[in-house]
C-alpha cells in the first residue's frame, strides 16, 4: 500500500512514479553500539525516488526484524509443526510448500484499495495519509487524515478531527 501512495501523490500529467521500476539512493550504517544495521534514503524528500526507498526501507527493517527473532513465516498461516520444521498439511485444500494462501480473508481488498478498484469517474478521490514509509490509501468518504504535530498524520472517522 506504501507504493500505491508513491504512485498517487506522485504522478501527473507530466511524469509518472511507476515505485517497483524507480531507482533510489541509499546508505547503509552501523551507526549504534549494538551493530544494528541502519538503511538512510539519500534522495531528496518529496520526491517518488525517497517514498519508494521508504517504502523498501520499511520491508527491509521488518524481515531484518522477524529475522532477528527467528519468526518463522509459516507458523501463524499453515499450523507450523516444529518437529517436522515446515507446515502441516491438515487443511482440506493443501496447496504447495512455499506457497502462501490467504485462506483467512486477513486481507480486504475492495475496502482497503479502493480508489484501484472503483469505476472511472468515481467520486472516491485518490487520497493517502500518514508519513512515509507509513502511509496507505484510504476512502474519504468515510474518514480524514488529521495532522497531529506537523510531521505526524492520524486517520480518522470523517468530522472528528
Amino acid at each position: 500500500m506504501c507504493y500505491q501512495c508513491a504512485y498517487s501523490d506522485f504522478s501527473d500529467a507530466r511524469r509518472e512514479c511507476n515505485p517497483k521500476q524507480m531507482g533510489y539512493q541509499y546508505r547503509i550504517n552501523n551507526s549504534d553500539e549494538t551493530g544494528n544495521i541502519k538503511i538512510e534514503c539519500t534522495n531528496s524528500p518529496d520526491t517518488c525516488a525517497y517514498a519508494t526507498c521508504m517504502c523498501d526501507k520499511a520491508l527491509a527493517d521488518e524481515l531484518g526484524n522477524l529475522a532477528m527473532k527467528g519468526t518463522l513465516a509459516e507458523m501463524d498461516y499453515r499450523n507450523y509443526d516444529a518437529a517436522k520444521c515446515s507446515g502441516s498439511q491438515s487443511r482440506s485444500d493443501p496447496s504447495p510448500e512455499g506457497v502462501f494462501n490467504d485462506d483467512m480473508g486477513a486481507f480486504d481488498f475492495e475496502n482497503q484499495i479502493t480508489f484501484l478498484t472503483e469505476p472511472e469517474g468515481a467520486d472516491v478521490p485518490q487520497q493517502c495519509c500518514g508519513v512515509y514509509p507509513q502511509r496507505f490509501p484510504y476512502k474519504s468518504s468515510t474518514h480524514e487524515c488529521c495532522s497531529i504535530g506537523g510531521a505526524t498524520e492520524e486517520l480518522k472517522p470523517l468530522g472528528t478531527c
